[in-house]
């Protein structure tokens, strides 16, 4: 059985790379952000790659779009930790293979009238459906 990733990521400001494999196939390797917790500054860095015609496809629609910052949905497996003995800021590295990726619209806290306590709720490991912002509560009761 296959281990598998599902969150929304955070695209680095390390440019992504595109490039043939050995074989000649289309890859794309993307350098991702996954923050730990609704309100932690921490963040896990994830080295992710994607081969084949399908990942050759998405770069061809979506490339441009993919900037520093810009939120992703995926959905990555076989995730392995990788320890770096060189480097005393990031001292461990997860790398994973892309299944699923799909652009994210970009949120705004303020300019969606959300604020913190919606924020975490939304983030909450509860079973309980998110918060909407105001604005989309109130467009939906009308």
């Amino acid at each position: 059985m296959t281990t598998l990733v599902t969150s929304t990521m955070f695209v680095a400001k390390q440019r992504p790379v595109v490039a043939l494999a050995a074989d000649g196939t289309f890859q794309l390797t993307l350098r991702l952000l996954d923050r730990v917790g609704p309100d932690s500054r921490s963040v896990e860095s994830w080295l992710v790659r994607w081969s084949g015609p399908s990942a050759a496809a998405w770069w061809r629609r979506h490339g441009e779009q993919v900037t520093a910052g810009q939120p992703l949905d995926v959905v990555l497996q076989r995730p392995r930790l990788f320890y770096s003995r060189h480097s005393e800021f990031h001292p461990a590295e997860l790398h994973a293979a892309v299944r699923r990726l799909a652009l994210a619209p970009r949120r705004r806290a303020a300019a969606a009238g959300t604020d913190r306590a919606e924020a975490a709720a939304v983030f909450s490991p509860v079973s309980s459906p998110p918060l909407a912002p105001p604005a989309v509560a109130a467009l939906a009761a009308a």
